[in-house]
């Protein structure tokens, strides 16, 4: 058998500790759910931030190829013109001749 001597000290001593404890295991667990939820916001963060960063890609690329295709069209705008000219001047030689020969 156990024998306790009855004294008041020994109640409010042990009062204090479960009380000490209860509190401890309640920081304890906010502090726990604290950590828990900025885990999940660093790693929606972390998600935002990589499609983020994707899409800026994307946009460049699509704006490069765009200024390509751009490019490209001119070029072949350009040369189409060009050739045109130079069949236009060619007939235009060719009417001049037929005409002298006349």
């Amino acid at each position: 058998m156990l024998f306790l001597p009855v004294r008041p000290k020994y109640g409010r001593n042990a009062a204090n500790v479960v009380i000490f404890e209860i509190f401890i295991l309640y920081v304890h667990y906010v502090r726990e759910v604290a950590e828990r939820r900025l885990f999940t916001l660093r790693d929606q963060l972390k998600a935002q931030f990589k499609a983020t960063q994707k899409a800026q890609v994307n946009e460049r690329k699509t704006a490069d190829s765009k200024r390509r295709l751009t490019s490209w069209v001119f070029i072949v705008l350009c040369l189409a013109f060009d050739l045109l000219k130079t069949r236009i001047l060619d007939m235009s030689s060719m009417i001049r001749i037929r005409i002298s020969m006349s």
